[in-house]
């Protein structure tokens, strides 16, 4: 299966400092993997070994970022938005009944304010 393109949350810290990065486009995992050895990891403290490992998390496709669609669970904070079919994943969904495959919770939530509500 192709790798669908997503916006990532990057986290990596040191014993001192922490880094958290949002990137700016919808990338693979591998291009944010990348992108954060690149831009946010300075060479030295990494030669060092000062950082963890750090992570890259999908945070979701550009649309499904702009327009509310509920990709976490409130609860454990899982990604839920895999389990959702593609058709699914076209159409806006800041109102949603599920159970979270991971905690097992049946969880409901209702994003009241989107750009789409806004206008933009």
């Amino acid at each position: 299966m192709k790798p669908i393109p997503m916006l990532y949350r990057i986290l990596a810290q040191t014993e001192t400092f922490s880094v958290k990065a949002v990137t700016k486009r919808a990338v693979t995992e591998k291009e944010a993997v990348a992108d954060a050895k690149k831009h946010i990891l300075h060479p030295d403290t990494v030669a060092a070994g000062g950082y963890r490992p750090f992570v890259v998390l999908p945070l979701g496709t550009e649309d499904e970022w702009k327009y509310g669609h509920i990709n976490y669970c409130p609860r454990c904070g899982a990604y839920i938005g895999e389990d959702f079919a593609t058709t699914e994943r076209d159409m806006a969904n800041n109102e949603q009944e599920f159970e979270c495959s991971s905690c097992d919770a049946t969880v409901y939530v209702n994003i009241s304010r989107t750009v789409e509500d806004l206008g933009g």
